[in-house]
């Protein structure tokens, strides 16, 4: 004698609504990590110390010598790679010793470097970059599109490199 098995209303709804759920949470973590590893992107964790940050910034004289800790920790707060700002602060202000325009393409000071590096972070993190699925340094750079844009995107990306191989050069 055979018995047939009914699905009780429970598993019904955990087929109907659970997978598709599932399926698309798979899509979006997979989309996450793709945004995290592709080449160029400027997501995850930083790949400078705060230490180096400091020596870099103090071995250019820099006016935010000492730093390094609160760029830091707005990066990894954001999940936007410290080395990335730092090569913009770079290239835009020389480490704010020049005078910038308040850009993303500059890091300009406000009332301290924190508050500085926090309206950076806030507008690389919002709906004109990152928010709008603006992930790689030479997507980024592109948008903020700064008057020596070819070697605005050669300098953040030599920075990067050499700074992710633990080599703190200055140029």
């Amino acid at each position: 004698m055979q018995t047939k098995t009914r699905l009780n209303f429970i598993e019904v709804l955990i087929i109907v609504i659970g997978l598709p759920l599932a399926i698309i949470a798979a899509t979006m973590s997979y989309n996450n990590w793709q945004a995290h590893t592709a080449h160029g992107s400027v997501l995850g964790i930083p790949s400078i110390s705060a230490q180096q940050i400091d020596t870099v910034l103090c071995k250019a004289q820099s006016p935010a010598c000492h730093t390094g800790q609160q760029l830091y920790n707005e990066g990894w707060r954001d999940e936007i790679d410290a080395g990335f700002a730092l090569a913009v602060f770079h290239e835009g202000s020389n480490y704010g010793k020049l005078p910038c325009n308040a850009s993303a393409a500059c890091i300009s000071y406000h009332k301290s470097w924190a508050d500085s590096y926090r309206a950076w972070f806030d507008e690389i993190k919002g709906p004109d970059f990152v928010g709008s699925g603006l992930t790689t340094s030479r997507a980024i750079i592109t948008k903020l599109n700064p008057p020596n844009a070819p070697q605005y995107a050669q300098t953040v990306t030599t920075d990067m490199a050499t700074w992710e191989n633990q080599k703190v050069q200055l140029s």
